[in-house]
């Protein structure tokens, strides 16, 4: 029989990687979360200093337009005209850049947040390949300190010489977890 240890060992080892399996993918999960808080909380202040921008714009406008008045000029003709608008247009640049300079960020942002979370993927990978090599290190262990005996009664057909795999079902589970990733909890 394989070594108690080993086996002992190699469960110990499938345990750990599932816990640190199950941490990196709450870390994906949470940087993803914070990523999209704080590009929502970016586009929220672009919006809003879009519209502080635009009340400004207003007062702006008021004063062109008593400044127009107070020269006798009429309010809406001629060079009067041109000046409102001109103001107008100004404001409404500046909101606009304002909110196309936020959602930049934001994308920003989220694309940060992706690639962290992607990162995170790529050393859950790494983990779940680490730990199925280690496992077939310490089976090749196992079988090698027990001369060959631990596998007696098991042939290449299943295990008593049947053909019925479903007698063990380690390899399907474990070929699970490396394709999926999750314990099943």
């Amino acid at each position: 029989m394989c070594n108690a240890l080993t086996i002992l060992g190699a469960g110990i080892q499938l345990a750990g990687a599932a816990q640190q399996d199950k941490s990196l993918r709450r870390q994906a999960d949470q940087v993803m979360t914070d990523a999209e808080e704080q590009a929502a909380l970016e586009e929220d202040n672009a919006k809003y200093m879009a519209h502080q921008i635009r009340l400004e714009g207003e007062r702006a406008r008021g004063e062109t337009l008593a400044g127009v008045a107070a020269s006798g000029a009429k309010i809406g003709e001629g060079s009067a005209l041109a000046a409102e608008r001109q103001v107008i247009q100004n404001t409404e640049e500046d909101a606009m850049m304002a909110i196309l300079n936020g959602s930049r960020t934001a994308e920003s942002i989220r694309k940060g947040g992706r690639r962290a979370r992607d990162e995170l993927s790529d050393r859950r990978k790494a983990l779940r390949i680490s730990t199925f090599s280690s496992l077939l290190s310490s089976g090749a262990q196992g079988l090698a300190a027990s001369g060959g005996a631990s596998f007696k009664g098991w042939d290449f057909g299943g295990f008593n010489g049947s053909n019925d795999r479903g007698g063990f079902s380690m390899g399907n589970s474990m070929d699970w977890w490396l394709r999926n990733g999750k314990s099943g909890d």
